[in-house]
This record gives C-alpha cells, structure tokens and sequence, in this order.
C-alpha cells in the first residue's frame, strides 16, 4: 500500500505508525498561529479565529 487512506479524520499509511501524522499536525498548528499571530487584530478577534478557524481545520 503506497497510498495513505483517511479514517476517523486520520491519515494511515502502511507503516501504521503516528510519527509522521504528530508531525504533520505539529507543523499545521504552527503555521496557522503563526499565521493568525500575524494579523492586526485585537486579542479577542485571535481568540475567535483559534477557536473557529484554527481548530476546525485540526480534523
């Protein structure tokens, strides 16, 4: 199997190791806040984004 398949919002590939998925994840999240952390908005407008945009992209 040299292609991954996605279930349960996971990627799985034949190694069937997480390792690679943490890191994948690990580099999302980082450059999303880097991303949002960028932008001129005031705190609560950040904390909307985390919440709403951030987090929903996760899965």
């Amino acid at each position: 199997m040299k292609r991954p398949i996605k279930y349960l919002w996971k990627w799985f590939d034949a190694c069937l190791q997480d390792s690679d998925n943490v890191r994948k994840l690990e580099t999302h999240v980082d450059e999303g806040l880097k991303k949002i952390d960028r932008i001129n908005l005031p705190g609560k407008f950040k904390a909307w984004l985390y919440h709403h945009v951030l987090l929903l992209r996760l899965f």
